[in-house]
């Protein structure tokens, strides 16, 4: 195998530097959470705890660690939350809706590996585009093996 060489490297780094840049940004996703769930963005990052608030924060919190344009302390710092907030609500959300739990981590090895456009479209993605569900399983029990149940 090859090795590659710098203009090959540099082309690389634009790329996934252009794929990160065009992921959706948190405002973007606070608007587009506001126009599914029917509340307002100030409702989203307001403090109260009302079950359509909630759904809509969880929502934006899952689409942007998915995104992997912030991490789960800058997406809490924009949305008045703790990053220990978004982690839930991000893992709360795509177990209701059947989607992979995501990390930091793992919403960057998922940027490198579809396209997001697959993960963004939809309302409520409950069966989502681009979805390997077998793959989801195998990660998660990779991630949880050794751990106590």
């Amino acid at each position: 195998m090859q090795a590659l060489t710098q203009a090959e490297r540099d082309e690389i780094q634009r790329a996934e530097t252009r794929q990160r840049l065009s992921a959706p940004t948190v405002s973007d996703l606070i608007d587009r959470a506001s126009a599914i769930y029917g509340v307002s963005p100030a409702a989203i990052l307001g403090p109260r705890r009302t079950f359509r608030y909630v759904r809509a924060r969880h929502w934006v919190f899952h689409w942007a660690l998915a995104a992997g344009r912030s991490s789960a302390s800058e997406i809490g710092r924009r949305m008045n939350r703790d990053h220990s907030s978004v982690l839930y609500g991000a893992a709360a959300h795509a177990i209701r809706h059947r989607l992979p739990v995501l990390s930091a981590c793992c919403a960057r090895k998922l940027q490198r590996t579809a396209s997001l456009a697959t993960y963004y479209e939809g309302p409520e993605p409950g069966l989502v585009r681009g979805f390997d569900l077998a793959a989801c399983k195998a990660w998660r029990a990779l991630s949880m093996a050794g751990r106590v149940a």
